[in-house]
């Protein structure tokens, strides 16, 4: 499965980021917190000034809000 995972929160554009995704298919029944952790583990080395922090986050589509946790929007995964 492949899907697009978007982070969009902040007005800063250069602090956006976009990761394309191929899930091995051990995952794709798997908890959706490892796609989470993967995308936070990805984004924070790269963007030192705005550390993500995984309690503050959940994933949501343009079908379901809310997949993860209830605590804000800033990913958006979409399967392709």
């Amino acid at each position: 499965m492949k899907l697009f995972i978007h982070y969009e929160d902040n007005s800063a554009e250069d602090l956006h980021k976009t990761s394309k995704v191929t899930l091995p298919k051990k995952w794709v029944n798997g908890p959706v917190t490892a796609i989470l952790e993967l995308f936070i583990n990805s984004y924070n080395p790269k963007f030192d000034s705005n550390k993500l922090d995984f309690a503050d986050m959940h994933l949501e589509n343009d079908k379901v809000r809310g997949l993860l946790s209830p605590a804000w929007s800033f990913l958006a995964a979409a399967p392709v």
